[in-house]
């Protein structure tokens, strides 16, 4: 008999926490069943719930709800949430912090914003669809999404935006594709009255000549976009930022491997370095 993991309160939980473990050792065996529980249990911004998530595969499609949050709970990212085929592993953005899991799949749009205008957050995430799987990370369509110190890499983009928000700091989002005959993806792609705001993060595109472009694609005019000490690197094309508009766009102690598409306006303190 497999005795119940106890999770002891925290200053910030309290006793309002789940386990979640595929092997019967917690108090479900799904994520969205103890999200499903929680949220019976009416949390707030002043009383939260916590889903800890113990070292498994979680083959599932996510609902979200406010002021759950999910954590794995062991090192090295042993839990992984995959997405079942043609489902996005998370369906919404919801008022919570996703933390120390892996997520993966091959479903095109790995997360999506689901029409929520809420802030998800991604702290000490891996996202990692090299293997031959094809799709994007996110689609935001509302919403915002804040990723910290986080390693988001896809086989197309990171990230499809036709409006909404991402706030970056101290991660790596990186496009990495080995099929030349796919069409150049950027790692990120604005399509949309977007907003980007990142510190101390890399946009990098290294994937196989002709199967990625630019770090970024401004295809519509975006709200803003503000960089911080970032580094961008293109793997093929002309320009680290390429851009069919003339969007504004500031960039302080930024460092690229190209310089941005001339039509790009703002201030640009940006170094280049076409050995990066």
């Amino acid at each position: 008999m497999n005795p119940l993991r106890i999770l002891t309160g925290t200053e910030k939980y309290g006793t309002q926490a789940l386990i979640v473990d595929a092997q019967g050792n917690g108090h479900y065996t799904t994520i969205q069943a103890a999200i499903n529980a929680a949220q019976a249990q009416t949390p707030t911004s002043d009383s939260r719930w916590l889903i800890r998530i113990a070292p498994g595969e979680y083959q599932e499609s996510l609902t979200l709800y406010d002021y759950i949050d999910i954590n794995g709970y062991a090192p090295g990212y042993s839990a992984h949430l995959e997405s079942p085929p043609s489902q996005p592993a998370i369906a919404n953005f919801a008022e919570c912090t996703i933390s120390n899991l892996r997520l993966g799949g091959d479903n095109d749009n790995l997360v999506q914003s689901g029409g929520s205008t809420d802030t998800i957050w991604f702290n000490n995430v891996i996202v990692d669809l090299e293997s031959g799987q094809d799709g994007n990370v996110f689609q935001i369509l509302t919403g915002t999404v804040k990723i910290l110190n986080s390693y988001i890499s896809a086989q197309q983009r990171v990230a499809y935006m036709t409006a909404g928000t991402i706030y970056a700091y101290n991660s790596i989002l990186r496009q990495y594709n080995t099929d030349g005959d796919l069409d150049e993806y950027a790692v990120i792609d604005i399509d949309g009255a977007a907003n980007l705001e990142m510190w101390f993060t890399g946009i990098i595109n290294e994937a196989a000549a002709g199967s990625g472009g630019a770090s970024i694609l401004v295809q519509a005019t975006p709200n803003s976009m503000i960089f911080h000490n970032c580094l961008f690197r293109k793997a093929s094309g002309s320009e680290s930022i390429a851009t069919t508009v003339t969007p504004t766009i500031y960039l302080a102690n930024c460092a690229a491997n190209a310089s941005l598409d001339t039509a790009i306006l703002g201030t640009h303190d940006l170094q280049i370095d076409a050995n990066f």
